[in-house]
């Protein structure tokens, strides 16, 4: 699988930008970096998406001694390994807590706010995580952003529709940005 090369961002306005969630182009990023610079040894799990995420880009060294360690964890028997939490979805819970109230912080900030009001957007997903991590006020602010962004895709898909049956194929990425809206970014399972 593929993963994007790693920007770092530093703060959070960093990777705002029109119609995309900024708290999942931070977490994908921070993904990104964590399995082509993760120490094998800090690891001592790995989901499915994971697993095949560090096989494609983790350097070749690092994710051998982890595949190595993980099949003599397994046994001699071929026995599955033990359900435990993939180190790297914790870790990315982890920064999610601290990108989220990072969030909030900025949101905080008129001009920020504004500008989220008028261009910006964030997933469901993390909308509902975030939602209490806000004062009443910006909660209001925040429901403004979604029912926006709601009427933007609703619009596309509808003329998505009617592109459809006019015999018009080409749909310009709408679904895409329906599924990132309502599930989060693809490789990313905000729980």
């Amino acid at each position: 699988m593929r993963l994007q090369r790693p920007v770092h961002y530093s703060q959070i306005v960093a990777a705002v930008r029109p119609g995309a969630c900024p708290l999942c182009a931070v977490l994908k990023d921070f993904q990104s970096a964590y399995i082509r610079e993760a120490d094998p040894q800090s690891l001592e799990a790995l989901c499915n998406f994971h697993m095949w995420a560090f096989a494609g880009a983790a350097q070749a060294e690092s994710a051998a001694k982890l595949f190595l360690r993980l099949l003599e964890e397994a046994g001699t028997n071929h026995s599955a390994l033990p359900p435990r939490v993939c180190g790297i979805c914790l870790r990315i819970r982890e920064e999610e807590v601290r990108r989220l109230d990072e969030f909030a912080e900025k949101f905080a900030q008129d001009k920020f706010r504004e500008w989220m009001l008028v261009h910006g957007t964030v997933c469901m997903p993390h909308a509902i995580k975030l939602r209490p991590r806000l004062p009443a006020e910006l909660q209001v602010s925040l429901a403004k952003i979604l029912a926006r962004r709601e009427e933007e895709l609703r619009t596309e898909l509808e003329e998505l529709l009617r592109n459809v049956q006019s015999g018009q194929r080409g749909h310009e990425g709408i679904l895409g940005k329906v599924a990132e809206s309502l599930a989060a970014q693809r490789g990313l399972e905000p729980k």
